[in-house]
């Protein structure tokens, strides 16, 4: 069981960098220390596995507390925490979910799929991304600087993510 654990964790590995990165911004150095705790958890845990459960979403539900846990302990605020923010993230990723692709890296993968996808949005659908996903903002900030209402700017963030995950599904269906 250790072996194939072991297998499966380095399977998964980038994918949970990428994931655990993005909510804590881009640092790497917190990313990588919580990934690891991701996978002792998910070790220890491996018994609530159950055979034809997603994996890769079930460590990213492990990363996910495991995120909120370390900025509970350092009293970080810098967190993704937004449950729409982190639907988006977490619906790009389970489209990700699927085979490998040749011997591409699945993190350059996704970066292509996406770079593709995002530049086929209307410009108001991708400054909803850029704002929120890129820079960082708010709703409400990205909102703000949008000149358009908060709910407006939630709608466009709602639709670029349905796109978003239709296009990349697409893209992984194309390459299959």
């Amino acid at each position: 069981m250790h072996k194939a654990f072991d297998i499966l964790a380095e399977q998964h590995r980038a994918m949970l960098l990428v994931y655990v990165a993005a909510l804590f911004h881009g640092n790497p150095r917190d990313a990588e220390d919580v990934v690891q705790e991701t996978f002792l958890t998910a070790y220890r845990q491996l018994g609530k596995f159950t055979e034809g459960q997603n994996f890769a979403r079930w460590l990213r539900g492990i990363a996910r507390n495991k995120v909120l846990e370390h900025c509970r302990a350092s009293g970080r605020q810098d967190v993704v925490t937004d449950s729409r923010v982190l639907e988006g993230i977490e619906d790009v990723c389970g489209v990700l979910d699927g085979p490998a692709a040749g011997d591409e890296p699945w993190h350059d993968r996704a970066r292509r799929w996406l770079d593709h996808c995002i530049s086929l949005l209307s410009d108001h659908l991708k400054a909803a991304i850029v704002r929120v996903y890129q820079q960082d903002l708010t709703l409400a900030e990205a909102a703000e600087m949008e000149r358009t209402t908060f709910a407006a700017m939630a709608q466009r963030l709602s639709r670029s993510r349905e796109q978003l995950r239709r296009c990349v599904q697409a893209q992984m269906e194309q390459e299959a």
